[in-house]
């Protein structure tokens, strides 16, 4: 057989691509830094670990790839759909036991995926190729790192906000990330299944255990509770083979987030909603709000949460994560700055569509900043009226140019911290 690829993995049986006007952007750890690998294992394999997935997608990118795509300095990778992913993966299939190992003998233990006659498990690499290309499927934007840095140095460096951050491991990194970035929601999965606890006890990995019983942070916590279980034919892999992956639902409900951004709805339903989101398969049926496992789940704040009999649920109730079982919640749990500056954003957006077909003059642009501040005072009830910024002159604009751009600053009454949003369109 030829070098194995996983270009069975894209197959359109088992996701059902999506592709948003509006792209949501997800951030996601996948190993550490990169490091040069050497290949004196058994029968010329890794004896060493570039750097989990990511260290791997360098290596793909700079070392094997014509032309280079990147450099070994490169602190993030961003991918749009799986297909990227996968190509610049299937540049591994050359380096022995790598994408594929026959067994733990042959010098696998850096690879992705290890074959026992026709069945394949996931190696840790290969788990986190799966996290990874679930939520592509979705069609969102996906920031690879092996730090949080890196993740800091993507929205330095580019025009784009985090929007969220895919928590496969709730590790105490991924916890301080989501502390210092307010703009950014934490997806993890619960632990024991959310009965008996909020989440990864996230009340030991914030600084202050007061952050998340204080809801300081905990509103932009999502726990996650559920598994997401598929089959896959691997005859690209190793011939007759299949590999049943069973992962957290972490992206799946990161993937609902890209579904809720593009089409402007919200995150969550109304509590008491008897219907359950559809994942990116087939749901034909309800969960219904009596459901016993579905009110523990509430008193412990999972806000995501599945059930596989034969069929995956997804259902949306709350938003935060709180310290202890059984506390109470109400409505305003539910108000979250990551929420109101999409809802800004988008809002703008429209905003300076009613002005396609107007030249970009001053006069323009002034009618698009009253416009603007209309509706931000629409939100005296969520923001610092008095702070709110807005920019749509000669300061940021050439007249007669075919792009309007606007910039609006706000603060949130319940964030420390102000948001920038930069808007364009063509006149």
């Amino acid at each position: 057989m030829a070098n194995p690829s996983l270009n069975s993995f894209t197959s359109p049986n088992f996701y059902s691509r999506e592709t948003p006007t509006i792209p949501l952007y997800a951030a996601m750890l996948a190993g550490s830094t990169f490091k040069v690998p050497t290949f004196t294992g058994v029968n010329n394999a890794a004896s060493n670990d570039p750097g989990g997935l990511f260290g791997w997608l360098i290596y793909s990118r700079t070392s094997l790839s014509s032309p280079i795509k990147g450099t070994t300095a490169d602190s993030f990778i961003v991918y749009n759909n799986p297909s990227e992913l996968v190509n610049d993966l299937n540049n591994l299939g050359s380096i022995k036991s790598c994408l594929l190992s026959n067994s733990p003998s042959e010098g696998g233990t850096f690879g992705f995926f290890l074959a026992n006659d026709t069945q394949i498990s996931g190696l840790t690499n290969g788990i986190d190729f799966m996290y990874a290309l679930t939520y592509l499927a979705y069609g969102g934007t996906l920031i690879l790192s092996g730090t949080t840095s890196g993740f800091v140095s993507y929205e330095t460096n580019t025009t784009n906000t985090i929007d969220v951050l895919i928590g496969k491991n709730g590790s105490a990194a991924e916890v301080s990330y989501i502390q210092g970035a307010p703009n950014v929601i934490g997806i993890f999965a619960s632990s024991n299944n959310g009965q008996g606890f909020t989440a990864i006890n996230f009340d030991s990995l914030f600084t202050n255990p007061a952050f998340v019983s204080g809801t300081t942070y905990s509103e932009r916590i999502f726990s996650v509770a559920g598994t997401n279980k598929r089959v896959f034919p691997t005859s690209s892999l190793k011939t007759n083979s299949e590999y049943t992956v069973s992962i957290s639902t972490v992206s799946d409900v990161a993937g609902s987030f890209v579904r809720a951004k593009n089409n402007n709805t919200l995150y969550f339903s109304i509590a008491g909603n008897q219907n359950s989101y559809i994942l990116n398969g087939d749901i034909p049926q309800a969960i219904l709000y009596t459901n016993p496992i579905k009110n523990v789940y509430k008193k412990n704040r999972v806000n995501f949460y599945t059930t596989s009999a034969n069929q995956d649920f997804l259902g949306l109730d709350l938003v935060g994560a709180t310290a202890g079982a059984g506390i109470t919640y109400t409505s305003s749990e539910r108000i979250s700055t990551s929420k109101l500056k999409q809802d800004i954003e988008v809002n703008v957006r429209n905003i300076l569509l009613r002005f396609v077909f107007k030249t970009n003059d001053r006069n323009t642009r002034a009618s698009i900043t009253a416009q603007i501040l209309n509706y931000m005072q629409t939100l005296s009830q969520y923001l610092d009226t008095g702070y709110t910024q807005v920019t749509c002159n000669d300061d940021n604009n050439t007249d007669f140019s075919a792009t309007i751009n606007a910039q609006v600053i706000f603060k949130p009454l319940l964030a420390s911290d102000e948001f920038v949003i930069n808007v364009s369109t063509l006149s």
